[in-house]
């Protein structure tokens, strides 16, 4: 049986089976019952309506697949976006173990009384800072330890 044969046959159980079928695939349907019923052929511009009819809807199946290849491809794009932002989330948290506030193994603070409630204030204190001086200052202090952890890490490596 040839391949478009095959997609036809195919085609026409899920035509069959579906509870709202579009007028032409409606009259699609009829046109193959009037022609495999053999009682009443199909006149030439019958069979010229069905092929045309097959055409359309192998139009409507390829542009079907081709919306949801689009769609795969966009909720690929949206997992991609979300990785990248979630693995900046967990960069800036370890943020918190190479300043020391925070235990890499266990999560937990390593300063006595400091609680997620005492971070949250300081980040609130220093979201507040708008002194240019004070900012570069800590942008130093943070790229020194930054070569220092390079340094440390290129040092083991050897």
């Amino acid at each position: 049986m040839a391949r478009g044969q095959q997609w036809r046959d195919d085609r026409l159980v899920m035509l069959r089976a579906l509870k709202s079928p579009t007028q032409d695939q409606r009259t699609l349907l009829a046109l193959v019952e009037q022609a495999e019923s053999g009682n009443n052929p199909l006149t030439p511009a019958g069979k010229r309506q069905l092929e045309a009819l097959w055409r359309l809807e192998q139009a409507n199946d390829q542009a079907q697949t081709a919306r949801a290849a689009l769609a795969s491809l966009a909720q690929d794009d949206r997992r991609k976006k979300r990785k990248e932002r979630d693995h900046r989330v967990y960069q800036r948290g370890a943020l918190l173990g190479t300043a020391g506030l925070l235990d890499f193994d266990t999560g937990e603070f390593q300063l006595d009384g400091f609680d997620d409630a005492t971070l949250l204030g300081a980040l609130l204190g220093l979201a507040r800072v708008s002194d240019p001086e004070r900012l570069a200052s800590w942008r130093q202090a943070g790229a020194a330890k930054f070569d220092e952890i390079e340094r440390d890490g290129n040092a083991s490596s050897s």
